[in-house]
């Protein structure tokens, strides 16, 4: 398995992240989106961030902007939210990411308002499904041609994932369980990897308190966390994570104690991206602890420094506030 956490660690652009983080993990989840708010990195930010990853050993994956209207049903709403998607694969395809991860978005009118959290849902009419199906398969057929080597990697929300199986075969797609979600929504890990094992690409982990996720990993129970580390560690996955240069250059240099490794050029392992998906240094440092625990990492080990590298680097922060709000 391969272990990282997200770009949204420090409360600075993916650079300074990137710089941090690059020397003891090994993938950073790099959630992407235009508009208002838009934290897209220019060519030059790109080139940048793949030199210090490529100098650290760390590889990513792309999380494509979240409810832009994949699966709309209007054409022209759709394929503008296919273009923005196509614009950051075309953007970061020269990182040669791990996975692109997308979300099978429900027209938007499903969506929940803004800081809601999504509500179950059980069915579809079947007209609207059957167009769904299309709109969706159309969008996924789109990225899967544009994404290289690296897999599309279909996330699970709030419905039964048994809606996308038939896109994921058509399409040859990999897939991205999220643990919270399917926990929150009344899910079994195991079942799922009975079901969609043999798709497995990444796996985003975090906790839950009552039904909020994306919260630190402790939150489980630490044997709760070991047996999910042994599932995914087991799933006999068609689809894994790709592995480029930038992941085998660091075969050749002492890893850190604790570092995953993969093997030297040639190696055949099929890996899975495990992301600590949670935002902000604390429920970070808290995940990566666990984490470093649950590894039986050494004094020093790599995820174990990881924390102590953001604890250390928050006093830059602390003047504006932002560590605090972060």
């Amino acid at each position: 398995m391969l272990f990282g956490t997200t770009s949204y660690v420090l409360p600075a652009d993916l650079l300074p992240n990137v710089r941090l983080l690059a020397p003891f993990i090994d993938d950073m989840e790099l959630i992407l989106f235009e508009g208002e708010a838009s934290n897209l990195p220019s060519r030059a930010d790109v080139r940048e961030i793949g030199l210090i990853a490529a100098d650290a050993g760390c590889g990513f994956t792309v999380h494509l902007p979240l409810d832009v209207g994949i699966g709309e049903d209007d054409a022209a709403k759709r394929r503008r939210a296919q273009d923005t998607c196509l614009r950051v694969i075309d953007l970061t395809t020269p990182l040669e990411p791990h996975a692109f991860v997308v979300h099978p978005e429900l027209p938007l009118r499903h969506h929940p308002a803004l800081g809601e959290a999504p509500k179950p849902l059980d069915s579809l009419p079947e007209a609207e499904f059957r167009a769904w199906q299309e709109h969706l398969g159309e969008s996924f057929g789109r990225f899967a041609a544009e994404a290289g080597p690296s897999p599309l990697a279909v996330e699970n929300l709030q419905f039964s994932f048994d809606w996308v199986k038939a896109l994921l075969e058509e399409h040859d797609l990999g897939v991205t369980l999220d643990v919270g979600h399917l926990l929150a929504h009344g899910g079994d890990v195991g079942r799922h990897l009975e079901e969609y094992g043999d798709r497995l690409t990444v796996v985003h982990l975090h906790g839950l308190e009552g039904h909020r996720d994306h919260q630190e990993i402790g939150l489980h129970e630490t044997a709760e966390l070991r047996a999910m580390l042994d599932m995914f560690a087991e799933a006999s996955t068609g689809r894994p994570a790709h592995v480029g240069e930038a992941d085998r250059g660091e075969a050749d240099r002492n890893l850190p104690s604790g570092r995953a490794g993969l093997g030297g050029p040639g190696s055949s392992a099929a890996a899975v991206v495990v992301s600590l998906e949670v935002f902000g240094w604390k429920p970070t440092v808290a995940s990566l602890r666990t984490l470093a625990d649950l590894l039986g990492e050494p004094r020093g080990g790599s995820f174990a420094s990881a924390a102590e590298a953001v604890m250390r680097e928050l006093p830059r922060w602390a003047s504006s506030g932002a560590a605090e709000s972060f």
